[in-house]
């Protein structure tokens, strides 16, 4: 992507957070029939194509729930080149060992940037879900920091066959002569891919670091999770990070 096609759309955050759930707040299950996920356990592969990873039998009690605390929704205008290096953060969700999510990164997240949109009410989202898109990411920046050779080829690999389908909305935005208001100006117009939700956002800038070299640095407070463009001059993601590790460094100088 060049800089005509860096991409902005809106999205909401909870402005109170996010908390977990056991159950599914959307299901209102019946006291005469069991569930249909107990008669039916779900078997989920990460990559189904691919096959690099066995499927794994998912207990319904195993599966949690991400909702948000009220309706009190704050709406935000997500900028590709502000907000450059979200999916390497995203895949820092996990725990160390990748097989589990780690809920205090996954809040910090959803403060900060909201849900995936992975449902269509977008009341609840299942934390298996998460799961599979956030090893997903975390699969392909693993190549990407590798050492072999056919590493970038791998993780292009990857990238090319998702877990499931995203939806992006083709957009052109027309030039139009400020004189007349009408001409307009179709050399000049240019496309771009409008994405449907944050998972999709998501996913297009893992692209952008897949084609440009993802030249990201980590956030140097110890208790951000955010990734973004590496500048010599630049250790922080915010000045709220900033401020944070100035107040640490003071603190253990007492």
């Amino acid at each position: 992507m060049n800089q005509n096609h860096l991409f902005v759309f809106s999205w909401e955050k909870c402005a109170d957070g996010y908390v977990f759930l056991e159950k599914d707040p959307s299901v209102k299950k019946s006291k005469l029939q069991p569930s249909y996920h107990r008669m039916h356990p779900v078997k989920r592969t990460l990559f189904p194509k691919l096959q690099h990873n066995k499927g794994t039998r998912i207990r319904p009690s195993e599966v949690r729930y991400l909702k948000a605390k009220s309706n009190n929704r704050k709406g935000y205008e997500f900028y590709q080149k502000k907000h450059y290096g979200i999916s390497r953060t995203f895949a820092e969700i996990l725990k160390y060992d990748g097989s589990m999510i780690n809920d205090d990164r996954l809040l910090k997240f959803t403060k900060a940037y909201g849900a995936l949109g992975i449902t269509a009410s977008n009341n609840s989202e299942p934390l298996d879900e998460w799961l599979l898109w956030a090893q997903y990411f975390k699969r392909i920046y693993d190549y990407l920091d590798g050492d072999d050779v056919l590493d970038h080829a791998r993780a292009l690999t990857f990238y090319n066959d998702p877990p499931k389908r995203l939806f992006v909305m083709p957009r052109i935005i027309p030039n139009i002569d400020e004189n007349s208001r009408s001409a307009v100006y179709k050399s000049q117009s240019f496309f771009y891919m409008q994405p449907f939700n944050l998972l999709a956002a998501l996913y297009l800038d893992l692209g952008e670091q897949l084609t440009h070299g993802a030249d990201l640095q980590k956030c140097s407070n110890p208790k951000c999770i955010k990734w973004f463009k590496r500048r010599s001059n630049k250790l922080h993601c915010g000045n709220a990070c900033k401020t944070e590790k100035y107040r640490q460094k003071t603190s253990r100088a007492r």
